[in-house]
């Protein structure tokens, strides 16, 4: 399964719409910067959208069930790793 959005998806205009007044795209990496040191100094959530390359993703998390059931239960302490 893919987790991506189309491209004429504003996600920002969502978040908005949404009730989350304070929502913006980063114009570039300096613009993003900005934004995260004004998000730490802003009360409540912040929503900085920013649009990267069309390269697939780089690391995958292997998805077998067997392997997530016995990480999570040697999490809960309820058994030892197989």
């Amino acid at each position: 399964m893919s987790a991506t959005v189309d491209p004429g998806v504003d996600i920002v205009a969502i978040a908005v719409a949404s009730g989350l007044t304070n929502s913006t795209w980063a114009a570039d990496e300096d613009d993003f910067e900005r934004l995260i040191e004004e998000s730490m100094s802003t009360a409540g959530p912040t929503l900085i959208g920013v649009r990267i390359d069309d390269k697939p993703g780089t690391g995958t998390t292997r998805r077998d069930p067997v392997q997530i059931r016995e990480r999570f239960m040697h999490g809960m302490g309820v058994r030892e790793p197989l």
